[in-house]
C-alpha cells in the first residue's frame, strides 16, 4: 500500500540519486578542467541543489513547479555534459525527471526530445555514430520507463481509493440493511404491543383498582416510546451524509467516464438539510449516470442568504423533462417537507440538465 511515508521515502531514494554523478567528480577534476573549472562546479552545485528540491518539493505539487524543474536539469545537465572532459551521459537524469513529474503525454514528447538533445550532444563532442545511437536509446529506455512508473503509481493510488470506496458502501448496505431490520421485525412487534396495551387497558374491567389501571396504561406508553426510538434510530441509519454522497459520486461518474467538479461552500448542516441534499445529489448523480450521455459533471453547494442551494449540472443532451421520474419526485417531496424548493430542468436551451435545490438553514 502507498502510505504517505513510503512515498516520502521513495524521493528520498531518488533524491539521494544524485550521489551516483557525483562519483565522476574524481575523474572530471582528474581530466585537465582549468579555467572553466570554477563554472563547472557552479553548474554541479546548481544541478544538486535542483535536483534535490524536484523529488522533495515540487514533484506533485500544484503549478508550473515540476515542469520548471525538468527545464532546469536538462539544462544544467546538458552544461555538465557539454564541458566534461570525459565521455558520459548526465541527460538520463533529466529524462528520469520528465518521466515521473510531468503528465503522460508531456511526459514521453519530454523524454523523446530529452533523447535527441542527447544524441546532439555527443555529435557536438564528436562521439562516434554506434555510441551517439546508443546513448539516444538509453536515454529513451529510461525515460519511458519513468513514464511506466509513474502510470503504474497511479493505478496503485486509483486502486486503494477504489477499495476504500467499496469498503464505505459495503459499511455504508448494511447499515441499510440493519435500518431496515430494525424498523421491519422489532417495529412490527412494538406496534402490536402498543395496540394490544390499549386494548387491554380499555377492556380493564371497573373493579379493577385504579393503580395496576395506571401500570397498564405506563406499559402503552413505554411501548409507544420505543417504537418511536426505533423509528428515529431506522431513520437515522438510513440518512446519508453530504461527504459521503460526494465521494461515491465522484468514484461512479469516474468509472462511467465522467468528470466531476465540486464547488463547495457549506461548511456543517443540521443533519435534516444534509440528508435531504444528499439524497438530491445522489439523484441527480443517477440521472447524470443514465440519461445525460455527457463528459462532465459540476456539483455546486453554497449559502444564500438564510438557505443552502445544491445544483448538479451536466453537458449532455439535455432537453426538457418530459414525466419527472419516481427519484426526482421523490426528492421533490423531501425538499417540500423542509420547506425548500425545487427545480429540474435544461441547462440552457438543448445542452444539459439542471437540478436546483434549496432548503432553508435551521438553528442547529
Amino acid at each position: 500500500m502507498l502510505t504517505p511515508g513510503r512515498v516520502l521515502a521513495g524521493r528520498i531514494f531518488f533524491a539521494l540519486g544524485v550521489c551516483f554523478l557525483l562519483t565522476l567528480l574524481p575523474s572530471v577534476l582528474a581530466g585537465g578542467l582549468t579555467a572553466t573549472l570554477p563554472a563547472f562546479l557552479l553548474a554541479l552545485g546548481a544541478f544538486v541543489a535542483a535536483w534535490v528540491w524536484f523529488w522533495l518539493r515540487a514533484l506533485g505539487s500544484e503549478g508550473p513547479a515540476a515542469a520548471i524543474g525538468v527545464g532546469v536539469i536538462t539544462l544544467l545537465l546538458s552544461l555538465l555534459t557539454l564541458f566534461s572532459p570525459i565521455s558520459g551521459d548526465a541527460l538520463v537524469f533529466a529524462g528520469v525527471a520528465a518521466g515521473v513529474g510531468l503528465s503522460t503525454r508531456r511526459g514521453v514528447a519530454a523524454v523523446v526530445a530529452i533523447s535527441l538533445l542527447a544524441g546532439l550532444i555527443q555529435l557536438v563532442r564528436h562521439t562516434p555514430l554506434d555510441r551517439t545511437f546508443a546513448v539516444m536509446l538509453n536515454d529513451l529506455f529510461v525515460g519511458l520507463v519513468a513514464v511506466g512508473g509513474r502510470l503504474l503509481v497511479i493505478s496503485i493510488r486509483q486502486l486503494q481509493d477504489a477499495r476504500e470506496e467499496i469498503a464505505r458502501l459495503a459499511v455504508s448496505e448494511e447499515r441499510l440493511r440493519f435500518a431496515r431490520d430494525l424498523h421491519d421485525l422489532l417495529g412490527q412487534n412494538l406496534a402490536v404491543v402498543v395496540l394490544k396495551s390499549e386494548l387491554v387497558a380499555r377492556e380493564l374491567p371497573s373493579v379493577v383498582s385504579a393503580d395496576l389501571r395506571q401500570e397498564v396504561v405506563d406499559m402503552a406508553s413505554v411501548a409507544r416510546q420505543s417504537l418511536n426510538d426505533v423509528r428515529e434510530a431506522a431513520a437515522g441509519y438510513r440518512q446519508p451524509g453530504l461527504g459521503a454522497e460526494l465521494a461515491s459520486s465522484r468514484a461512479a461518474l469516474r468509472a462511467a467516464g465522467i468528470g466531476l467538479s465540486v464547488e463547495d461552500e457549506l461548511d456543517g448542516l443540521p443533519g435534516v438539510q444534509e440528508s435531504v441534499l444528499a439524497w438530491a445529489v445522489r439523484e441527480g448523480v443517477t440521472n447524470v449516470l443514465k440519461h445525460s450521455q455527457g463528459t462532465r459533471c459540476v456539483v455546486r453547494l453554497k449559502r444564500e442568504q438564510d438557505r443552502a442551494v445544491l445544483v448538479v449540472e451536466d453537458d449532455g443532451i439535455g432537453g426538457a423533462l418530459t414525466g419527472a421520474g419516481t427519484g426526482l419526485k421523490g426528492i421533490e417531496e423531501r425538499v417540500s417537507r423542509v420547506g425548500g424548493t425545487f427545480s429540474a430542468r435544461s441547462a440552457g436551451g438543448e445542452k444539459g440538465f439542471r437540478l436546483e435545490v434549496a432548503v432553508p438553514l435551521l438553528e442547529t
